[in-house]
């Protein structure tokens, strides 16, 4: 019998491939959509000059929710590209002085 030695986890992991990336997938997509639903509300509400007051809950409701949601799914993806790009420099930092 041949005794194959096991895989790392690098190796495996850096071969599988990578499914495409569509434009739902973008990290940026949903504090974009959350921001946009901000921007809407917040002119609907203080600068629209045909604004119906019957509506008032409803649009301080969605500016409360999109700011606090955007705001957190911001500061999430600026961490996670940080990371990311600090991984990067490290990995390639190691690859560097390994070559």
């Amino acid at each position: 019998m041949v005794d194959e030695k096991p895989k790392p986890a690098e190796e495996t992991a850096a071969k599988k491939p990578q499914r495409s990336m569509g434009p739902f997938d973008h990290p940026w997509f949903l504090p974009g959509l959350l921001y946009f639903f901000m921007l809407w509300a917040g002119y609907d509400e203080f600068l629209n000059p045909e604004f119906d007051a019957k509506h008032v809950w409803f649009n301080r409701t969605i500016l409360a929710v999109s700011t606090i949601f955007a705001v957190y799914y911001t500061i999430q993806n600026v961490r996670d590209t940080r990371r990311a790009r600090e991984r990067a420099a490290a990995q390639s930092q190691a690859h560097s002085q390994n070559g």
